[in-house]
């Protein structure tokens, strides 16, 4: 990877992360509190982390070494951190029983509402200039009233949670491996970093390599 590129995916990565974080720290903020302080501590963390993400923005933008290694160990660690919950998530849904979402109480299983007004029972429309009016305004109104008639059966809200499931557990597994590959991109980022400014200082014993030889690799 060259060191222009590495240097793009930092800024990305970075000003997604402020951006995230900032968001998340607004989110928290407006949950209520609770007798063991989830939200504010979450609060907490979210601060923490969108001030990391500032330095590393502004480390990826200035080629700032160190800057861009506290980022990226930040990230490698809340990869870590958040992976727990996230594959408890999993083990949860994995533990859900379908059927006992789909069971008849479940508002999963939409059934048809015996109060709602049959298609074929419509009342006389007028037969004058406004009928096609009243005759299309009265089935926009049944379609709005009569939608659970369209619902499910037990085979297809088992189908359907199953899909939703598999999605979950696939964004939570893939969201998990992008982050951890970004960390490690930065990280690599970060060395590159290193190694330039201790070639640039001439501590690096390396002979004649130097800035140019550096940014090609």
């Amino acid at each position: 990877m060259t060191f222009s590129r590495s240097r793009t995916i930092a800024l990305i990565v970075s000003a997604l992360a402020v951006l995230y974080n900032t968001t998340s720290t607004y989110l928290f903020y407006r949950l209520p509190d609770d007798p063991y302080h989830i939200a504010t501590n979450l609060c907490a963390y979210s601060h923490f982390a969108t001030v990391l993400s500032i330095i590393g923005l502004i480390g990826a933008s200035r080629q700032h070494a160190f800057s861009i290694a506290v980022f990226a160990n930040y990230l490698i660690i809340d990869t870590i951190l958040c992976s727990i919950p996230r594959f408890l998530i999993m083990s949860l849904l994995s533990a859900t029983s379908r059927d006992a979402l789909c069971t008849p109480d479940s508002p999963l299983s939409f059934r048809p509402n015996p109060h709602t007004p049959s298609l074929l029972s419509r009342p006389p429309i007028p037969s004058n200039r406004h009928a096609a009016y009243h005759q299309q305004a009265y089935q926009e109104a049944v379609m709005l009233v009569a939608w659970p008639d369209l619902g499910w059966s037990k085979e297809q809200c088992l189908d359907i949670v199953w899909m939703l499931q598999c999605a979950v557990c696939m964004g939570i597994v893939a969201t998990t491996l992008v982050q951890f590959v970004c960390a490690l991109s930065v990280r690599e980022y970060g060395n590159k970093l290193y190694e330039r400014d201790l070639m640039a200082a001439g501590k690096d014993g390396k002979g004649n390599i130097g800035v140019g030889d550096l940014e090609k690799r």
